[in-house]
């Protein structure tokens, strides 16, 4: 149990390591982009993003920074939502979309990842002003995918006492554990 702790670990402290180092800018009219270039499911992964003065941008809007994959076709679908937050020009506005976990049926279809930025009132996309996309490359999860094999049923413990509350210590009680 320590070693696979330990292992883990390491593990963890590499892909961490990998992320950071492999951390790109990219600029765009409008807004500049600080994310890593490689997503690794489970693992973190930070966007920042800093809107440029002078780019047209009203003040009434707000930053979205979603996380999605795509298949070799197109779209999959969203990883990762953030709240929306407010467009503050020139303030460095950070988007944490750390510890995302895929299915392995999505593993299996997708291609990759990619980061979708865009300024719209009320952080409704019908209504987006500015858009942006940077691609990600997506790496092998940070987390063994459950076993096939593996079920779940449904079960509780219900415990029912059949004498008044126990008020000191080494008073005795009597419940009732029904299994579901």
């Amino acid at each position: 149990m320590h070693s696979i702790a330990v292992r883990s670990f390491a593990a963890a402290v590499l892909a961490a390591a990998a992320l950071s180092a492999s951390a790109k800018t990219t600029e765009f009219d409008w807004c500049t982009v600080d994310a890593p270039e490689l997503w690794t499911p489970g693992g973190p992964f930070k966007v920042t993003v800093t809107l440029k003065p002078g780019a047209g941008i009203p003040s009434d809007t707000q930053l979205n920074v979603h996380l999605q994959w795509f298949r070799k076709t197109g779209y999959g679908g969203m990883l990762s939502y953030r709240k929306p937050q407010d467009a503050v020009i020139g303030q460095p506005l950070v988007f944490d979309h750390s510890n995302k976990k895929i299915s392995p049926e999505t593993a299996a279809e997708a291609d990759r990842a990619g980061i979708n930025i865009f300024l719209a009132p009320g952080g409704d996309w019908a209504k987006h002003t500015h858009v942006a996309s940077v691609p990600v490359t997506l790496g092998t999860p940070a987390y063994p995918f459950r076993p096939k094999t593996v079920t779940f049923k449904k079960s509780a413990l219900w415990v029912t006492a059949e004498t008044p509350t126990v008020q000191f210590p080494k008073d005795e009680a009597t419940v009732k554990v029904r299994y579901h």
